[in-house]
């Protein structure tokens, strides 16, 4: 990610409102606590993998993260481990190494969005 690139708004990261929209609130709200359930340790995995230069592992860790966004509305999040699944698919582990940072970036602020979201 660009240094100086714009702030994304809350629901550039995550549609929250959206879900809410679609569903109800308390769904909204179960969702949400599911997908932090589901990918709880998806960061270490996928590390674990690019360490070992597991690119089926990777490519694995990063499509469930993907879909899991995609379900929720977390956009960038999806969008970087989409990225990151297709750098592992086609392996090449460089361009997936220099990726890997922006997946922890969006998955860290999706989680923190999540986490004030299931708190309000």
């Amino acid at each position: 990610m660009q240094e100086n690139a714009p702030q994304a708004g809350v629901n550039d990261i995550v549609g929250i409102k959206n879900l809410e929209a679609e569903f109800d609130v308390e769904l909204a709200k179960e969702l949400a606590q599911a997908y932090l359930d589901d990918t709880d340790s998806i960061i270490e995995k996928m590390q674990a993998a690019l360490d070992a230069d597991d690119k089926e592992a990777l490519r694995s860790s990063a499509h469930m993260l993907k879909g899991c966004s995609r379900a929720l509305q977390a956009w960038k999040c999806e969008q970087a481990s989409s990225l990151l699944e297709s750098d592992a698919r086609d392996g090449n582990m460089e361009f997936a190494r220099n990726n890997f940072p922006d997946v922890v970036e969006a998955f860290t602020q999706t989680k923190a969005i999540l986490q004030q979201y299931l708190l309000s």
